[in-house]
């Protein structure tokens, strides 16, 4: 199950200027056989156009297929969301439907 810091995580100020953080992980590894032998899904989470009025919350995710399958790697999936705690929360569910089907697996 994937879990997104809090909004505050991704937006914070350095040096009196704002910045933002990028979050980013995987799914799906088998803890005693790691992840060569098992489809797992990479993330990556972000927020676009910060500090405009088209600030958007953005999650990329991608299957990477286990080495007895080539290790193929599949074209992300890219969606997009409000960028608040509410957009963080929709984001959070996305990525966790997302994962879904290596779950059911």
């Amino acid at each position: 199950m994937v879990n997104i810091p809090l909004y505050s995580w991704f937006v914070s100020k350095m040096e009196g200027q704002p910045v933002t953080n990028v979050f980013r992980g995987s799914v799906g590894t088998d803890p005693t056989r790691g992840c060569l032998l098992k489809t797992t899904m990479n993330y990556l989470v972000y927020i676009r156009d910060f500090n405009t009025e088209t600030a958007r919350f953005v999650c990329e995710c991608r299957v990477v297929r286990p080495w007895d399958e080539g290790s193929t790697v599949e074209e992300p999936v890219i969606a997009d969301f409000p960028c608040s705690e509410e957009g963080r929360l929709e984001a959070e569910a996305w990525l966790n439907e997302q994962f879904r089907p290596i779950l059911e697996q």
